[in-house]
């Protein structure tokens, strides 16, 4: 009995020992080190558009699949990443809302892409040059891979210990532009066989793109103890976004799964390659292409931009800038020209006092100005008024060489005509007809 009452005590102190085991979970990052990542996206859910007081209830189902090596290039005084450059060999998603299916795919030209931590935000970008719109949206808004380091604690921790993630991370892992309330807590939920298994949840209440959101995160991180690294994911963020200036409500749910292991350096992010990239991007790489390909019109412009309506007849873009809405652009298609020609600007005037219904309080300004090459531009900027608010209103006709012509209608309160400031004459300074 004596034996047996001593060998159980050892047992007990044995397991208490075990259970006390401290663990190491963040990883030692070092500049040149590699790794591959293959990562799987599903979102199923619905859209709800608001029509002539009537909401419509739109299915949505998502699937992307991306795969890709990345490179540290440098890390932050915490000795995590701060800029790595990726190599894609597969970004792809497909979506179906409703009828409608789009596929938007990384172009090979532009699988070399960068990823750093610039003003606490994760920015992508591309040396060789613009992004698509529908690129920068593939690669920059997937789960934030970056983010996943900054979720482990400093100091070594025992099993069931639970801390919180920091704001940065929040938000990154979240895709939010602020955080309004709420928190992730991590906990070192079990050791399995060699690997060290962490458990994230929480409810958050956020901005995103000027909507509210609300989301539910629960995410299992697996990090092998023996090397060091963290080897998966699996993420899952239930989200309930109320209507915004750029996107209708929505109630989704999206479940991402990664697998993430030790790689050598490809000769597509060598030395020879990653060494010649500016250190920080220039304005000029953070530009977005937009392309209309139903009226064949293309244009760069900075992120902020985003399309709310694409039509045959219009399309509409709003500027959106630390949540709240700056100005609308409407693109609208004017009758051809002969090539070579062009709509006169008495003409010009004639078709907005006819059509635009607006009271016109004052013409502030009008004239040509520059274009792309080939291509005339011509602005008349109005003062307007409706419904007792007034409006700043700056219109451009813009005629390519074979004479096709759009109209580009800027509108803003005059309070934000400071933040709107010269970025419309940018926009249409790189507007080409491709028609």
């Amino acid at each position: 009995m004596r034996e047996t009452v001593v060998g159980l005590g050892l047992l007990f102190c044995c397991m208490q020992s075990l259970a006390q085991e401290v663990h190491t979970l963040r990883e030692a990052h070092a500049v040149g080190a590699c790794v591959w990542v293959d990562m799987s996206l599903k979102i199923t859910g619905e859209l709800r558009v608001s029509s002539r007081e009537k909401t419509v209830h739109l299915d949505l189902d998502g699937n992307g699949r991306f795969a890709f090596h990345e490179k540290v290039l440098a890390t932050d005084a915490q000795g995590l990443p701060s800029r790595v450059a990726r190599y894609y060999d597969r970004a792809r998603m497909e979506l179906k809302v409703h009828r409608d299916t789009s596929v938007r795919e990384l172009r090979p030209e532009r699988a070399l892409i960068m990823a750093q931590d610039i003003d606490d935000a994760t920015v992508t970008w591309s040396p060789a040059g613009p992004l698509t719109y529908e690129e920068w949206r593939l690669v920059g808004e997937h789960f934030d891979v970056l983010a996943v380091s900054g979720l482990f604690p400093e100091r070594p921790v025992t099993q069931g210990a639970k801390w919180k993630a920091p704001l940065r991370v929040v938000q990154a892992l979240g895709n939010l532009d602020a955080l309004v309330q709420g928190e992730l807590t991590c906990c070192l939920d079990r050791i399995e066989n060699g690997s060290a298994l962490l458990v994230v949840e929480g409810d958050l209440e956020g901005l995103a793109k000027g909507a509210l959101v609300k989301q539910t995160h629960r995410g299992l991180c697996t990090v092998d103890l023996s090397t060091q690294r963290w080897t998966a994911v699996r993420w899952q963020i239930k989200e309930e976004r109320q209507a915004g200036v750029v996107s209708p409500a929505s109630t989704l749910t999206s479940v991402t799964e990664i697998v993430r292991r030790p790689a050598s350096v490809p000769d597509t992010l060598s030395e020879a390659v990653t060494a010649v990239v500016a250190a920080r991007p220039k304005p000029e790489h953070l530009l977005l292409t937009f392309r209309d390909t139903k009226n064949g019109l293309v244009f760069e412009a900075e992120r902020g931009w985003y399309p709310v309506a694409l039509t045959e007849h219009y399309a509409v873009y709003r500027l959106i800038e630390g949540g709240e809405l700056v100005a609308q652009l409407n693109i609208t298609p004017l009758p051809k020209a002969k090539p070579g020609d062009h709509v006169r600007p008495d003409e010009l005037r004639q078709n907005i006092r006819k059509t635009s219904g607006l009271e016109i309080v004052q013409e502030l300004q009008a004239g040509e100005v520059p274009a792309a090459q080939n291509h005339w531009a011509y602005r008349l900027s109005l003062l307007t008024r409706a419904d007792d608010t007034d409006l700043l209103q700056n219109y451009y006709a813009l005629a390519g060489p074979q004479g096709t012509q759009f109209l580009l209608t800027f509108t803003a309160e005059p309070r934000a005509a400071e933040k709107l400031g010269a970025r419309d004459l940018a926009l249409v300074g790189s507007a080409r007809c491709h028609k």
